[in-house]
């Protein structure tokens, strides 16, 4: 299943940095774009699978306390940048030309209800720095205005949101054949648009990689051949395009392989 083909077209562009870092502040750690790091334009559907596996082994290490994942929550920022919440969260994409902001329900502590813009952004720019009209990046891409602040350099997001992000997409995943597992609902709006000229087509607007990331679980949850393995060895969750694939490497299949001939010994005396 290639959502790239399936949604051809569609309006992803996202950003990713080349490097990122922690960065201190009263109200908790953020993960921040390097002051050296340079900006990419790329595609998130591409790679859909690759990094929602990714996000999830990062949630399943977090939720049954196998690892500290803070430094590997930086690797992720590297190859698929930040979720993007201050964009995915208004009601309104264009949320910039608004005195007020109305937030829906949401998992990041936003109280739902209306927000002065001046508080909201605060809490992506907590150094009260905006970017400068020069930064067009997000305009670049084809978004809304809105979208430099999120693809500039001095937008961060609390590493503890991430985290929490990634553990419950593990955990929807790992109930995932449970009769009485809750539904996957979320508050993301895919917008879409015709375009113009001889032949008009409708396209989709994703509006965060968060958006990505969960249309990516709802699809994983609804096919009728598994997308997403977990190793039957040391229970890592991975992509694998090979249908016969049940180990998340050779390393594992081997550990696998070598404790099953084992047991067979003792079994036999």
């Amino acid at each position: 299943m290639n959502l790239n083909d399936q949604y051809a077209g569609a309006c992803t562009s996202w950003v990713r940095y080349s490097r990122y870092e922690f960065r201190q502040f009263p109200d908790g750690v953020r993960v921040i774009p390097a002051a050296d790091a340079v900006p990419q334009l790329y595609n998130p559907l591409e790679t859909a699978w690759e990094m929602l596996a990714e996000a999830m082994e990062l949630g399943r290490q977090r939720r049954q306390d196998l690892a500290n994942i803070d430094e590997a929550v930086l690797r992720f920022a590297e190859r698929y940048g930040l979720l993007g919440i201050a964009a995915d969260l208004p009601s309104d994409p264009d949320f910039l030309r608004s005195r007020e902001i109305l937030l829906p329900e949401n998992d990041f502590g936003f109280t739902p209800g209306t927000i002065p813009i001046g508080e909201y952004l605060n809490r992506f720019f907590p150094e009260g720095t905006l970017p400068c009209p020069e930064d067009t990046l997000g305009t670049a891409a084809g978004r809304e205005e809105s979208y430099n602040l999120v693809f500039s350099r001095g937008y961060g997001e609390r590493l503890s949101w991430i985290r929490d992000y990634f553990a419950g997409l593990e955990r929807v995943y790992s109930r995932r054949d449970s009769a009485g597992s809750s539904p996957l609902t979320r508050p993301h709006t895919l917008r879409y648009q015709v375009t113009g000229g001889v032949q008009p087509r409708l396209q989709w607007i994703f509006p965060s990689l968060e958006s990505v990331l969960d249309l990516a679980l709802a699809q994983s949850l609804c096919a009728e051949e598994p997308v997403l393995r977990v190793c039957k060895n040391c229970g890592k969750i991975y992509y694998n395009p090979h249908a016969r694939s049940e180990f998340c490497s050779v390393r594992c299949r081997n550990q696998y392989n070598v404790r099953a001939w084992r047991s067979r010994q003792r079994e036999n005396g």
